[in-house]
């Protein structure tokens, strides 16, 4: 039956062809976000991540630990460098002490140690960091396991959140927001959709790898249940978006500079 619906829509309207497929690409996405959430349900943050890296669900060839298409795709990554090298200069925070939450492969953090005395880089999954341990032996790195949402975070001066909270539900996102506050400079950076009519700000979801813009929605951080004040936020960097998945929009990635104790 569908198949005759779509021959019937290609040969007729060729237009209409198109706006069905992208709906059906669509709808299989929704269903298999809906799918893996009920999974994720009852499990960890850690066994869902960890889960993610070694299955390679992110890209990256076997037994590569591999944090996506985000941290090496050039359009994205290097205007988020130059920024933060300009922000370092301008904001005073050469040579102060970074925080990287949920660094991750430690791609992105790597290329900001020039600017840093010291970095320490945060992640839930234990095989990540040994791998990261490893991988970087440099005197001003540290890695360390934490769950970011239950325990203390590590003291410094910047801290980074770098497509992260997007994976997380509203609560885990509040609790993290909240530790924030002990922090002076806070980057953080989402992948937001092509806001329409229809997007809808902080649709809550179970902790994962699909991301909010799956659904039109994303991390609003001054929205509700968040409401950060919107003077302690400043949108530093603007960027195109990756391509999500089959009939989903590449969306935007912005970045914005948090100053919880201004």
């Amino acid at each position: 039956m569908r198949s005759a619906i779509s021959r019937f829509l290609k040969t007729l309207l060729p237009g209409c062809h198109k706006w069905y497929r992208n709906w059906r690409e669509q709808a299989a996405t929704r269903r298999r976000y809906m799918r893996e959430e009920e999974m994720n349900r009852q499990r960890s943050v850690a066994e869902v991540f960890g889960e993610k890296y070694q299955g390679n669900q992110w890209g990256g060839t076997d037994g590569e630990f591999f944090s996506g298409s985000g941290s090496t795709t050039e359009v994205i990554v290097e205007p988020y460098l130059d920024m933060i090298r300009q922000r370092a200069a301008s904001e005073g925070f050469l040579g102060k002490v970074f925080v990287d939450l949920g660094c991750g492969d430690f791609r992105v953090g790597d290329e900001l140690l020039p600017l840093c005395s010291r970095c320490i880089g945060v992640d839930v999954v234990e095989p990540l960091i040994r791998r990261n341990q490893a991988a970087y032996p440099v005197p001003n790195v540290q890695f360390v396991c934490l769950d970011i949402i239950a325990d203390e975070l590590p003291d410094g001066d910047v801290c980074f959140v770098r497509q992260v909270l997007q994976h997380l539900s509203n609560a885990e996102i509040g609790a993290i927001l909240g530790k924030l506050k002990k922090y002076r400079w806070v980057f953080i950076t989402e992948h937001y959709p092509c806001e329409d009519g229809n997007t809808r700000p902080n649709v809550d979801k179970v902790h994962g790898g699909y991301i909010r813009a799956f659904v039109n929605s994303g991390v609003y951080l001054s929205e509700p249940p968040f409401r950060l004040p919107t003077e302690a936020l400043e949108l530093v960097l603007e960027v195109p978006g990756t391509e999500l998945e089959e009939g989903g929009s590449p969306g935007t990635i912005r970045t914005f500079l948090y100053k919880p104790q201004a």
